[in-house]
């Protein structure tokens, strides 16, 4: 019995934590066979080594001296590469990554995040779990009083989500997508975007949440459609709608059966423009170079406007002040959008040439105008890229000229090392001598 008491002891000072962290180097059975003596939890980080949050996480949150003390006084910390250790990851059935799992011996697990979480949010997630609190009880005691705020009512659907209980988690992120909008105006971003992601992250396990998207990607889809027969052109929304759940459900070829209805009807002619500046990377792709510039407005025009946003953007530093806005990230988004976008209409003027006259401006003039907008390095760069993408190699050439012209000498290492790559991407193969 001593020896075996002073084997127990002697392994768990070799494994214990140093003082840089509060993690052991012990298997998921030895962690709970030791949490069960010293009467704590057990704490498990789970990772995989490409995880970007699991990073900040080490970088961050284990390294705060006060994340570091509570895990000493109260758990079992370790830490499980899921992509080695996939049994213990199927048996959690782990939906993402981090997922920090709290586990009481004989009890199993009583409650888990996934994602982030800085330290100060760390210890009030653990000390809400050692007070018998799990994060969907917590999340339901933030909705009090919020019930109509669709934020919080997604935090609610993700505990929802991250516990297993992924009926209740479908029917609170199908409240967001339908009923969001409705009580706060400013959440279309996020439905789009983080709440589609949700619903598709659900989906994967939950076949009937992927039902549901399909269900309401038909009901825009017939929304539009019937908006055309009765002279309605309000349909942005619907329209946005349905893009956004193309591109979730893996089925953006059903955005250019909606266009290919659309383009013989002379009545969905606005329609029809609002559906194309949703895809334009899609028709780009597709080579559908026509259908996209025959049904987009002058792009003179286009970008001018766009230029306009991006000034006006950037002037309300100095009228708006508000500390909540960040007013560099959105201007840097905002340029960032302009300038993918029209390179996009760029490669398809090139790709398209002479072929139709369009109300749009040349290739060469649009190129021009662009280049007013942004004559950076970066921006001749991308602009040689996409002239060799329309296949127009000539243009490429003229523009890395252009460029080691117009830009100072410590940027033209950056244009001569895309045009060689272009150079090399695009030489035909060669072709080997037969032997005689």
């Amino acid at each position: 019995m001593l020896l075996t008491f002073a084997l127990t002891a002697a392994l768990a000072l070799s494994q214990a934590p140093n003082e840089e962290h509060a993690f052991h180097d012990l298997s998921l059975t030895q962690a709970i066979k030791l949490a069960r003596q010293e009467e704590k939890i057990v704490m498990i980080d789970f990772y995989t080594t490409w995880c970007p949050p699991c990073k900040e996480l080490d970088r961050t949150t284990w390294k705060n001296v006060d994340v570091i003390a509570w895990l000493r006084d109260n758990a079992v910390a370790i830490k499980i590469d899921a992509e080695k250790e996939l049994e213990i990851a199927k048996q959690y059935k782990l939906t993402g990554y981090p997922t920090l799992a709290f586990v009481r011996p004989g009890e199993g697990e009583i409650d888990r995040h996934v994602g982030y979480l800085s330290a100060e949010a760390f210890i009030a997630t653990a000390d809400a779990v050692l007070a018998g609190k799990d994060s969907v009880q917590r999340a339901k005691d933030a909705l009090k009083g919020h019930e109509t705020d669709p934020m919080q009512r997604m935090h609610l659907g993700d505990a929802q989500f991250a516990a297993g209980r992924f009926a209740e988690a479908l029917a609170d992120y199908l409240w967001c997508f339908d009923e969001g909008l409705k009580h706060n105006s400013g959440y279309g971003g996020v439905r789009l975007s983080f709440l589609l992601s949700d619903l598709e992250k659900l989906s994967k396990v939950y076949p009937p949440a992927r039902d549901a998207m399909l269900l309401r990607r038909d009901n825009a889809s017939k929304i539009i459609l019937n908006s055309i027969s009765i002279g309605q052109t309000d349909v942005l929304e619907q329209l946005m709608d349905f893009t956004a759940l193309n591109r979730h459900l893996g089925q953006l070829e059903s955005n250019l059966k909606l266009l290919d209805t659309l383009l013989p009807l002379e009545e969905a002619a606005f329609v029809r423009e609002l559906l194309v500046s949703q895809i334009v990377p899609q028709l780009v792709d597709a080579n559908r170079l026509l259908d996209l510039l025959q049904n987009t407005p002058n792009l003179s025009q286009w970008l001018d406007r766009e230029i306009e946003l991006a000034e006006l953007m950037a002037s309300s530093r100095a009228r708006i002040k508000d500390s909540r806005i960040d007013f560099d990230k959105i201007t840097a988004m905002t340029h960032e959008r302009t300038l993918t976008t029209a390179l996009l209409y760029y490669q398809a003027l090139l790709g398209l040439g002479k072929q139709h006259e369009l109300d749009h401006p040349t290739a060469k003039e649009f190129e021009q105008q662009l280049l007013n907008f942004d004559s950076s390095a970066d921006c001749y760069a991308l602009l040689i890229r996409h002239a060799a993408k329309a296949g127009s190699l000539p243009d490429a050439k003229r523009l890395e000229q252009l460029a080691l012209k117009q830009l100072p000498e410590q940027d033209h290492k950056k244009i001569r090392r895309e045009w060689t790559r272009l150079r090399k991407a695009n030489q035909p193969p060669a072709v080997e001598t037969p032997k005689k």
